[in-house]
């Protein structure tokens, strides 16, 4: 069994844990959805060095900072592989951690498990001994979050909480830091098995939306975040094998893995 390590004490985390994180996303959600925030929507693409051409339109037609972070990509980018063998990216990333579900508990950084259950509020037995990949997203990267392996619809539910940050900083200083944000947890069919797609909101507007639909096509939109954040996947024993590693960079519709 694994167990929990100690918990950290650093200044850091204590920080992390005094700041009112709650009412400082609500505050600042608020104004980035405002039309007077798009008036840094140059700044911000400068100083994270996004690609605005990439866009589906250009940034001067966005009403809102939060409009412009979430916004889609022109057709053409994040095309999706014929191979119907593969396990696709959901978003683009980084690969934070990947590996195996271990007596129902899940890596968050080296050193550091959290409970499964915890994180989807839900037992969850079938994952046990699967597999998970983690991927963070920056604030420079696309926000709209894709279907890996086409599914119908079992469940999906909102989790509330907090808003810790998801950065290096925030996994490093918070035990369990995703079992502890809002979060979304979407179980999906297939003929292969059950898996789940778990976004994880974050400080700082934090809100995640999806797709009210019954079914959803490897590489369709199954929703996006305004800001953030993370996006988690589990998988039954046997059903994937990644071909990715820790630290790896990936795009939305790119591949992570194979199904098996």
């Amino acid at each position: 069994m694994i167990g929990m390590p100690m918990r950290k004490f650093s200044i850091g985390r204590w920080t992390l844990q005094l700041l009112p994180k709650v009412m400082l996303t609500r505050f600042v959600g608020k104004w980035a959805r405002s039309r007077f925030s798009r008036r840094i929507i140059p700044l911000y693409i400068r100083y994270y060095g996004i690609e605005p051409d990439t866009a589906e339109k250009p940034w001067q037609e966005y009403g809102s900072l939060v409009d412009f972070f979430a916004r889609r990509l022109k057709a053409g980018e994040r095309l999706v592989p014929e191979d119907q063998s593969l396990v696709l990216s959901p978003v683009d990333g980084i690969v934070q951690e990947v590996g195996k579900i271990t007596d129902g508990m899940v890596l968050q950084v080296k050193g550091w498990w959290y409970s499964l259950a915890d994180l989807l509020n839900d037992r969850a037995t079938w994952l046990d001994g699967g597999d998970f990949v983690t991927l963070y997203l920056s604030p420079r990267d696309y926000h709209r979050i894709h279907i890996p392996i086409s599914a119908k619809v079992h469940r999906i539910y909102r989790l509330p909480g907090s808003y810790y940050p998801v950065n290096a900083k925030g996994v490093n200083s918070i035990p369990g830091l995703y079992t502890q944000n809002e979060r979304v947890v979407a179980f999906l069919d297939t003929l292969k098995g059950e898996y789940a797609l778990v976004p994880v909101g974050a400080m700082i507007v934090g809100s995640i939306k999806w797709h009210e639909l019954d079914y959803f096509a490897r590489g369709d939109e199954f929703g996006w975040f305004e800001m953030g954040s993370t996006v988690i996947l589990l998988f039954p024993p046997g059903m994937v094998e990644w071909k990715v590693q820790k630290g790896d960079r990936v795009s939305a519709n790119a591949p992570l893995g194979i199904q098996k």
